[in-house]
């Protein structure tokens, strides 16, 4: 187990490899995302269901970025006549 994940780690050094072009942004999990909307899980699952909330699967686990987070807010934005 060892050397497959040493050999994965000298692939990724190799030249050509993707290498990020700045720091990464921070990924929250859905109920770091429930937690800061102050809504429960289930709400952020129903968003992603129906296309309010865009996130990134990586492997069987959900994550996001603020910048996912900051579109559903803006999605929700009222104007003050409204």
């Amino acid at each position: 187990m060892e050397s497959k994940n040493a050999e994965r780690l000298q692939q990724a050094g190799r030249p050509g490899a993707a290498e990020p072009s700045g720091p990464m942004p921070p990924l929250y999990t859905v109920t770091e995302v429930a937690d800061y909307l102050h809504v429960s899980r289930s709400t952020v699952y129903r968003l992603i269901e129906d296309g309010s909330l865009r996130g990134t699967r990586i492997g069987q686990a959900l994550r996001f970025t603020p910048d996912n987070i900051r579109e559903l807010i803006a999605l929700g934005s009222v104007d003050r006549g409204a």
